[in-house]
């Protein structure tokens, strides 16, 4: 396995996680401001 593929895969990991991290801080503000009403 070379390093080039390596980086590429945990680069794909950090993007994935980081969008889940997004999207669910997105959806409990959207949840806390939908309950605050």
């Amino acid at each position: 396995m070379h390093a080039s593929s390596l980086i590429l895969i945990g680069f794909r990991f950090w993007l994935y996680t980081l969008l889940v991290l997004i999207a669910t801080d997105l959806m409990f503000q959207w949840l806390l401001w939908f309950w605050g009403l």
